[in-house]
């Protein structure tokens, strides 16, 4: 194995087995890698060019899309992206096959390409409604899609894709002859992935007249509203329906950021464990965790800063805290820094007596208090029973939302979306203009 640096810590290493090479993202200590490293550690050539390549391991979008269009430019015969939640991965990503029934489509329900001037296309991916994930099988869009950016100078990526799906539109980029790519995420900002100036992994606000296409909408003014609560009580689960529910719904711009940096629970784990594959992928996510630090606090923080700049929501999945100790913390010294970042609090609990959540409420009702965020407390939801039929009853009891949740359970989170849509969405819309009305 090569590893990228022998100074810094590598963000990438390149292992060659039976002629194919793999480019393997490798963990930060901090988790999160600043995309200078695009600039200071670039992908070697050597072992890329004329070969089969591979790209895996637990990265940023961005890194994937950089990954694909570095190999591409570097000469890679092909290459694929491993995801552990599809059958039959890895996903060849490059070069395009030259058939499929959705050869020279310009339109797709999973991207719109749009013109953003001076020569610049935005290529923005959608997430599927209620629908789990995509599917390779999209790909037969990607030819007719990309003669949209022919002849541009850039394309700037953003949305909500899965990894190869940014990978393939950058190699794409590339085949094109485009000379500059760019990817723009709430969390992170705009960054250079490839640039005729030199200046890759550069990070920076997007221009101003970017700003409805990119679908900004907090301007500045964005809520982050967060679960908490002990573990095992269905914050991931809730986040990630109250997301599906809301992009279903069209009218408010969100995103869902994983809090949870140390123990973070991806969308393809979900639908993975749904699909059968628990030890499988049980086993890809083990290595995956990390202790946490008060640089990773510091991270999640600034990312959080960062959502509530563009978007109308940021739905942050917060860490359910150190249970283990004596007495328990539910805000280990130093984690409220993520917390004062959030303008209203879901409280997720268990019923009493039930799993592993002593008077869940109470705790973190506490744990809060003492950092002087009580008052952000905008809702109480008792989850129960994760095996039954899904259902979200909420109703207002004085200054919160008190309400019972059944199903909440990892492998049913696209059942719970679509069956309690209408309550989500009203719960989300309601709590964004309570939080914004006691900013005053």
């Amino acid at each position: 194995m090569k590893l990228g640096s022998e100074s810094d810590p590598p963000w990438w290493a390149l292992r060659d087995s039976a002629g194919v090479t793999a480019v393997e993202f490798q963990s930060h200590p901090a988790r999160f890698w600043p995309p200078d490293v695009l600039r200071s550690n670039p992908i070697d050539g050597a072992s890329i060019r004329g070969r089969d390549v591979v790209l895996e391991g637990k990265g940023a979008l961005w890194m994937y899309a950089y990954a694909a269009e570095r190999c591409a430019r570097l000469g890679a015969r092909s290459i694929a992206v491993y995801q552990p939640q599809l059958p039959g991965s890895p996903v060849p990503i490059f070069p395009l096959r030259d058939d499929g029934p959705g050869d020279g489509r310009p339109e797709s329900t999973w991207c719109h390409v749009e013109d953003l001037g001076d020569g610049v296309a935005l290529v923005a991916m959608r997430p599927p409604a209620h629908q789990g994930y995509w599917g390779p099988e999209i790909l037969a869009d990607l030819r007719g899609l990309s003669r949209r950016i022919e002849g541009r100078r850039a394309i700037c990526l953003t949305g909500g894709a899965a990894n190869w799906m940014c990978a393939a539109w950058a190699a794409r980029a590339v085949e094109l002859g485009i000379p500059e790519i760019l990817y723009f995420g709430p969390s992170d900002g705009l960054i250079v992935l490839l640039s005729p100036e030199g200046d890759t992994g550069f990070c920076s606000m997007p221009p101003e007249g970017w700003a409805a296409a990119l679908g900004f909408g907090g301007g500045g003014d964005g809520v982050a509203l967060g679960a908490v609560g002990n573990p095992n009580c269905g914050k991931s689960v809730f986040c990630n329906a109250l997301q599906r529910a809301i992009a279903a719904g069209g009218k408010m711009r969100s995103w869902k950021l994983d809090c949870d940096a140390a123990s973070p629970t991806p969308s393809w784990y979900m639908y993975a464990r749904r699909d059968g594959r628990r030890t499988e992928v049980d086993r890809i996510r083990r290595p995956q965790k990390l202790p946490w630090s008060h640089e990773m606090e510091d991270r999640v923080a600034e990312k959080l800063r960062n959502c509530k700049r563009y978007l109308q929501l940021v739905l942050a999945d917060l860490p359910g805290g150190d249970m283990r100790a004596d007495p328990p913390q539910p805000i280990p010294p130093h984690r409220e820094v993520i917390l004062r970042e959030v303008d209203g609090f879901i409280v997720m609990k268990r019923p009493r007596g039930e799993g592993h959540d002593p008077a869940g409420e109470n705790l973190w009702q506490r744990a809060l208090e003492g950092h002087g965020l009580g008052e952000r407390i905008v809702a109480v939801i008792e989850s129960s029973d994760p095996q039954a039929a899904p259902s979200l009853e909420v109703t207002r009891q004085g200054p919160i939302w008190r309400g019972r949740a059944k199903g909440l359970d990892r492998e049913r989170v696209d059942a719970f979306a679509r069956l309690c849509c209408k309550p989500l969405q009203e719960l989300a819309v309601a709590i964004v203009e309570e939080c914004r009305g006691r900013r005053g």
